[in-house]
């Protein structure tokens, strides 16, 4: 499954690449159910429902580039998030449900260079899941060709 997208005219994202499941996976459609848009510029895939319960964590994206970025595809689990023209110097606030992993990656709209990042929690699954419903809260920076993903309250490793 690839993903295509355009503002104004022009391409924001162009074939990239969603999901490869093979003979053994599930449907794209039955595993990532109800396409929303919460905002003008953000996608979500892999909800239910709109619960916003089920979005248990806090994101805080920060563009710290000096570039516009095209789009953020963030993930974890079953869920996605994809962001898109993500102004220089911009912040963004977004719920989301994060379980076991989380990753960022994506596209400077004017130099065309990629970034991304991946973190996972280690520790057994109900120290886990105890600290992610706790309403964690993660911040992605976003600088240069490198993205960064911390959290206060949840341990993380790269």
């Amino acid at each position: 499954m690839h993903l295509s997208a355009g503002s104004d005219g022009k391409a924001v994202v162009n074939r990239k690449l969603l999901y490869t499941g093979d003979v053994l996976d599930d449907d794209f459609q039955v595993l990532h159910p109800n396409p929303m848009w919460s905002s003008n510029s953000a996608l979500e895939l892999g909800y239910d429902d709109a619960n916003l319960e089920e979005r248990s964590s806090e994101l805080k994206i920060t563009n710290e580039s000096s570039d516009t970025i095209a789009y953020v595809l963030i993930e974890s689990s079953l869920r996605k998030l994809v962001l898109f023209e993500v102004k220089p110097g911009s912040t963004v606030y977004q719920r989301f449900q994060v379980r076991a992993w989380l990753s960022c990656e994506g596209l400077f709209e004017g130099s065309k260079a990629r970034f991304g990042t991946g973190v996972s929690m280690p520790g057994n699954v109900a120290e886990m899941m105890a600290e992610l419903d706790a309403k964690a809260r993660f911040s992605i920076r976003i600088s240069g060709t490198r993205a960064t993903i911390e959290s206060a309250g949840v341990s993380l490793r790269e």
